[in-house]
């Protein structure tokens, strides 16, 4: 069975949102290029969904390029949840918090 794209909660939408909403206002066009990098990245998870860091019980991260964030996303049987997205620079205790929400 083919595996459908990774679903995001309505958290990591909001995060996504967030994220380029700041890069855009940082300088024109890289919030764009911010969601170039998380679209990639979501797709590499489709593709090979264990091929990341297990982080948390069943939570998994994937990184982004070019940018400090990370991907968290539990797998599923054949579509993956993407739960945060989350930059990586914060205490590692508030992305603990983060992703049990």
């Amino acid at each position: 069975m083919k595996r459908r794209e990774p679903i995001l909660t309505p958290e990591a939408q909001a995060d996504v949102l967030s994220a380029a909403t700041y890069y855009e206002s940082e300088r024109a066009g890289l919030g764009f290029d911010f969601l170039e990098e998380f679209e990639r990245a979501v797709a590499l998870i489709a593709n090979s969904p264990l091929a990341f860091t297990l982080v948390e019980h069943r939570v998994r991260r994937a990184l982004l390029r070019r940018f400090p964030y990370g991907l968290f996303y539990e797998v599923g049987d054949d579509q993956d949840v993407i739960v945060a997205v989350v930059d990586l620079r914060q205490d590692p205790e508030e992305i603990l918090r983060m992703l049990k929400r």
